[in-house]
């Protein structure tokens, strides 16, 4: 409503024209309010049509579908890089069993004895090597010199000029010492 219209309706009503006046003045500040917060609700409201439209417009040239394909190039890299970390792992987990396992057995040289070895005969179970036992027992029935041997070597003659010694049997004692020492026998 327009300020004329209000203040003859008031005039009309029998009000006095400075009531009047005070009346319309402080209806229109009212209304001015109203007006600046919808004034101002409706630039903001532009501002964000504006960068919505400005974001959009960045997008425009976008290829959705080759977006998707990389995506899916990505995911297929990803599972492929998982699955070849797994293997290593296993393959190394492999490697340090076998190795473990062949020390044990009392392979001198681990390389060589592998190199005999039936790998498609063996798999990994756990923390041992299913069928390893049988092919290192063959192994060392083939080709003994590669494990140490299992006896602990022993002089049982004296050694020439020791005989009739005092302290013989001490000799004997200190030479099979020393040579189960470089055999790595002690």
């Amino acid at each position: 409503m327009r300020t004329e219209t209000i203040e003859k309706l008031l005039k009309d009503g029998g009000l006095e024209a400075e009531k009047v006046k005070g009346i319309v003045d402080a209806i229109m500040a009212e209304n001015g309010k109203d007006v600046e917060k919808y004034k101002t609700r409706a630039a903001n409201l532009e501002m964000q049509l504006k960068t919505a439209n400005e974001t959009l417009e960045k997008f425009k040239d976008v290829d959705v579908d080759g977006l998707k394909g990389e995506v899916q190039k990505y995911k297929e890299a990803a599972a492929k890089a998982e699955a070849d970390g797994k293997a290593d792992i296993e393959k190394l987990q492999f490697g340090y069993i076998l190795d473990s396992a062949l020390k044990s057995a009392g392979a001198k040289n681990t390389k060589a004895v592998k190199a005999l070895l039936n790998d498609d005969g063996l798999k990994l179970n756990g923390e041992s090597i299913v069928g390893l036992e049988e092919q290192i027992k063959a192994i060392k029935e083939d080709n003994g010199y590669l494990f140490n041997d299992e006896k602990q070597p022993t002089i049982v003659r004296t050694t020439p000029g020791a005989t009739g010694v005092v302290g013989a049997d001490d000799k004997n004692k200190e030479v099979n010492a020393a040579i189960r020492s470089l055999l790595g026998k002690e």
